[in-house]
């Protein structure tokens, strides 16, 4: 135990230790020691350690290197996550007059674009992920709507980009891959093969529709592998984060244990200005936005497509339409702004802030267009049965097309229910009040201290 107790000792300052050093030593000899002054010691180096000019620096590294070592030690509990991937090779077996050798024309890029839609559709991939073989997000689907999960699926689990071969390191304009990343290796593997089968076949089919045999192909180059270890979680990654968290905590607690004073005085700024966010975030009304996505097509000499659904869409957004739709006895938007406002200013104010419609992705083929239909409103079933009444009107438009123009208007994602509000963040909201907390605490104590009288020394006695 006097061993243990002559380590500690090493703890104090180097100051400390100079002029008390053979004092303790002696005192240690002397003294029937029990393991409780190993405890006194230890409590006496830190405090002692605390009040040196190096406090900040050493008490930053010892919790840097503390909660990093947590940190690695917590990588190691959190679940691994295996990362299937496939390439597939888009292109002509005989390649068209006038194309580049190695290039995709915007004809395939197109045709790619239009199957990854529905491929990775919601619909698609909520048949996925409840098919016997694979029974995916158990528990997610526990705990959220089965939308929600395959728009999460699709968002963060899938992954589809131009492929860079190792060698070359530059993307491949003709090939593109397929990564998924599940808890499971094998259900990764078999998920990326079931994405391949879907976009092969529906190629095929697409092709046997439009009477091209030999001119477009979809072939698998690469297929689904069978990962072999997991690429999350990233271990270095929680070393470092370990690292900037401990830091940041060492040198708020020296802070705090300098001047408990000022930071309780800062504290409450804070807590003030989070609360005052938090209380005007609560009257704001929630928004929910449900959308659905559409995609007009026409034949390869029909240049007037932009138009006609230009001119579509001015029918079902028109100001009459528009009216009737918002007086709907099963709708009925906007009670209290029609009592206050003309019915004219309520549908300019739906058009220009509430509904939007917009183009879902960029399409390097004229002949078709894929756009998005949204609405935003307090209530969510309201939200959707707007957005579905609009879609249905586009469709119905649709159909009434000019005498020798023929377009095809389909319905890729019907109009969705929105779980959650879009707005407001309240998140953010409580934050950016935190911060201004943070600001008037820091102008209020320092208007406080430059107002603090100073005091002027006696003068000497003659």
């Amino acid at each position: 135990m006097r061993r243990l107790l002559g380590w500690a000792a090493h703890l104090y300052p180097a100051a400390w230790r100079a002029r008390y050093g053979a004092e303790f030593d002696a005192l240690l000899d002397d003294a029937n020691v029990r393991g409780r002054d190993l405890a006194d010691v230890l409590r006496g180096a830190f405090i002692m350690q605390m009040t040196s000019w190096k406090s900040y620096a050493k008490v930053a590294v010892a919790a840097a290197v503390t909660c990093a070592a947590l940190a690695l030690a917590g990588s190691f509990l959190v679940p691994s996550r295996y990362e299937s991937t496939a390439v597939m090779r888009i292109g002509p077996l005989t390649p068209s007059a006038g194309s580049t050798p190695g290039v995709a024309d915007d004809r395939q890029m197109w045709r790619l674009e239009q199957m990854q839609m529905q491929v990775l559709g919601r619909s698609s991939l909520m048949n996925l992920i409840q098919q016997p073989s694979l029974d995916l997000y158990k528990d997610e689907r526990k705990r959220m709507p089965l939308e929600d999960v395959a728009e999460k699926m699709r968002t963060q689990d899938i992954k589809m980009r131009p492929y860079a071969a190792p060698r070359a390191g530059r993307p491949d304009p003709q090939a593109v891959e397929i990564r998924f990343d599940y808890p499971d290796r094998y259900k990764a593997q078999q998920v990326v093969r079931e994405l391949v089968g879907k976009f092969i076949e529906m190629n095929l089919a697409q092709a046997q529709k439009a009477g091209v045999r030999g001119n477009l192909v979809l072939e698998l180059i690469e297929p689904a592998d069978l990962p072999e270890s997991p690429y999350r979680p990233n271990h270095a990654a929680f070393l470092m984060a370990g690292l900037g968290a401990g830091l940041t905590l060492g040198l708020l607690v020296t802070l705090i244990w300098r001047q408990p004073k000022w930071c309780l005085q800062m504290a409450g700024f804070i807590g003030a200005g989070l609360v005052l966010a938090l209380a005007i975030a609560s009257f704001i009304p929630n928004v929910y936005v449900s959308r659905a996505v559409m995609r007009m097509a026409g034949p390869a000499d029909s240049a007037p497509m932009a138009d006609r659904l230009q001119e579509i869409q001015r029918q079902v957004l028109g100001r009459d339409n528009l009216a009737r739709l918002i007086q709907l006895p099963r709708l009925d938007l906007y009670e209290e702004q029609r009592a206050q406002m003309s019915i004219a200013d309520v549908v300019e104010k739906m058009r220009s802030k509430d509904l939007s419609i917009r183009a879902y992705q960029p399409s390097p083929d004229r002949h078709a267009q894929a756009f998005v239909i949204s609405f935003s409103y307090p209530d969510r079933l309201k939200a959707q049965q707007t957005v579905a009444m609009l879609s249905r009107q586009f469709m119905e438009s649709g159909r009434t097309d000019p005498p020798g123009q023929d377009y095809n208007l389909e319905m890729l994602e019907p109009a969705d229910l929105p779980q959650t509000p879009a707005s407001p963040n309240r998140r953010s909201i409580a934050v950016l009040g935190a911060f201004a907390g943070l600001l008037i605490g820091l102008a209020t104590l320092r208007w406080r201290r430059g107002r603090r009288p100073q005091l002027t020394p006696a003068p000497a006695a003659a």
